[in-house]
């Protein structure tokens, strides 16, 4: 099982191959595709790591506020680091903001070796192929878990516009409002994280996740019907408050279903639906912005999401009725 000594060295590796590669002024983009592949393999790392140290570390009561906060503080990272970034490179130039890019990294380093290691589970063996044969087959006799990855790959598929926000921006007023458009998804989900408190008194996982993920599918709707610039922008900071709510419940139905041993080898799986989605919603949305229109594209996106996410409802019982009070009940015995 990996446990915050893979962390470390997966942050390693993303310092070492990402950030100081611009700095040495390489010509051949082929190392800088190769840097981002190993920081892939770091992120995986981190992936799975951290939200099985929030789970080993916190009381069952308080797991929803501690995923809360990781998820808050990776977006206080995703809207801040691009910005504090933009301005340094204006301030001081690219070879020095790389520069405070590289300090960062070993201040995080830093702190990540006066962490206190977390053992690993006492059930667990070294990897291999009859592992990850154990883990699909764990994953399919659980079709609570089977729910998440289905309900969040049709939200992702269907209801994902990024790839029309330059298109769209040409008639909300032009390249200036581009910027907007992107930010307005991180920041709703901000917003929820900051004010979560209550989601610690929704029991029912399953049903939070897909009234969420079907809330995407409105706001998305309502995006593609926006009249102008603020309505716009406020179905899209909805549809990332949807978005961080479905990523709150999903994460605590992984975290309370997947045993400790089994976490590496459902880690793929969870990332093809958290990454491999956004793909294919990019993708899906460009074909049919080409074959019929961009508010088409959006509106369908967003119809699709709804009605799939109510056939998931229907579909998936187990998904529907899972609640966490059973699991921390089970806890106890």
């Amino acid at each position: 099982m990996l446990e915050p000594e893979p962390a470390k060295r997966g942050e390693w590796w993303r310092f070492a191959t990402v950030d100081i590669t611009p700095l040495r002024r390489y010509r051949d983009f082929r190392l800088l595709f190769i840097g981002r592949l190993v920081s892939g393999f770091g992120n995986m790392i981190t992936f799975v790591a951290v939200p099985y140290q929030v789970y080993e570390l916190s009381h069952s009561t308080l797991l929803v506020g501690s995923l809360g906060l990781v998820e808050l503080a990776a977006l206080i990272g995703m809207v801040a680091g691009p910005a504090l970034g933009g301005i340094l490179i204006t301030l001081i130039g690219l070879p020095l903001t790389y520069m405070v890019d590289v300090a960062t990294f070993v201040v995080g380093l830093a702190c990540l070796f006066l962490m206190k290691a977390v053992p690993p589970p006492v059930d667990s063996e070294r990897p291999s192929l009859r592992r990850v044969v154990e883990g699909i087959r764990y994953a399919r006799s659980r079709p609570e878990l089977i729910g998440t990855y289905v309900v969040d790959t049709i939200a992702m598929t269907f209801g994902m516009p990024l790839a029309l926000f330059p298109a769209i921006a040409q008639g909300l007023g032009g390249p200036s409002v581009l910027g907007l458009l992107y930010a307005a998804v991180p920041a709703g989900s901000f917003l929820f994280f900051a004010t979560s408190g209550w989601a610690r008194h929704i029991h029912r996982h399953g049903m939070g996740l897909i009234v969420a993920a079907t809330m995407w599918g409105f706001a998305i709707i309502g995006f593609g019907l926006a009249p102008g610039l603020i309505a716009a922008l406020l179905f899209l900071v909805l549809a990332g408050a949807a978005d961080g709510m479905s990523g709150l419940y999903r994460q605590l139905i992984w975290n309370q279903t997947i045993p400790d041993s089994l976490r590496g080898r459902l880690a793929s799986i969870e990332l093809l639906s958290y990454s491999g989605g956004p793909t294919l919603g990019n993708f899906e949305a460009g074909v049919v912005a080409s074959l019929f229109s961009v508010r088409i594209s959006v509106l369908s996106g967003g119809i699709l999401t709804v009605v799939g996410c109510l056939a998931c409802a229907a579909a998936l019982p187990a998904l529907r009725r899972y609640d966490e009070r059973v699991w921390r009940a089970a806890q106890k015995i």
